[in-house]
């Protein structure tokens, strides 16, 4: 298998016919038979990996002043800001990223065997932002805030608040919150919605996703 390149596993290179290419593979296929295409997938359409477009105009997105460049509406088509959320510590999503970023190898493997085989006491949510937009704000009042107004929600539950949020630099950024496992998840609950704003110097970005659970199984377990 060719070791899928950093740009296209954040999701900046993958185009609609990646994920053409791959049906379901968590379904019928085990992760050694995983395809680059099916790597894609999982990483950015998948049920543990869901994309949201912010459009321009829409009550999501409160703009301060002018857009970045880049986000700008100058158009009839109002655009949209891309985003993805992932559920990192799923077992699958996990195969995925250890398939696409270690490659193969003796030491490449031996690595990806050390990440799989790590303990995650957390449920691990990500938010990939696109290429151009800044990071959100680092003051820790601010960052406080952002936890507090973050959330994972269940119809009928106590919404579940992230213990700490990091967030990791790079083209696509990514925002990654740890949610305490105290409440358990289960399929019950039928599905979970990810809540978050972001506080970014030019607007502020209201963030939902909604995940199936029932969508969520994988070897016969809730994979979470």
């Amino acid at each position: 298998m060719i070791r899928i390149s950093r740009r296209t596993l954040l999701g900046a290179g993958f185009t609609p016919a990646m994920l053409l290419e791959a049906s379901d593979p968590w379904k019928d296929k085990s992760p050694s038979e995983w395809t680059d295409a099916d790597l894609v997938r999982m990483l950015n359409n998948s049920p543990w990996a869901q994309p949201v477009d912010i459009v321009f105009g829409s009550p999501e997105l409160s703009i301060v002043g002018s857009g970045p460049e880049g986000f700008i509406d100058r158009g009839p088509k109002r655009p949209g800001i891309p985003f993805v959320v992932r559920w990192l510590s799923a077992p699958p999503y996990q195969e995925a990223y250890a398939r696409a970023t270690y490659g193969q190898g003796e030491e490449a493997l031996k690595q990806a065997k050390e990440y799989l085989g790590r303990t995650e006491p957390h449920y691990l949510i990500g938010v990939i932002c696109p290429p151009k937009l800044s990071a959100p704000k680092q003051e820790s009042a601010v960052q406080e805030r952002m936890k507090s107004e973050t959330a994972l929600k269940r119809m009928g539950m106590a919404d579940i608040h992230p213990d700490s949020m990091t967030t990791v630099p790079g083209k696509r950024q990514a925002i990654v919150f740890r949610f305490p496992r105290t409440s358990e998840i289960t399929l019950a609950d039928k599905s979970v919605e990810f809540s978050t704003v972001l506080y970014l110097s030019w607007a502020k970005i209201y963030l939902r996703r909604k995940f199936w659970l029932e969508e969520m199984i994988w070897q016969g377990r809730l994979a979470l």
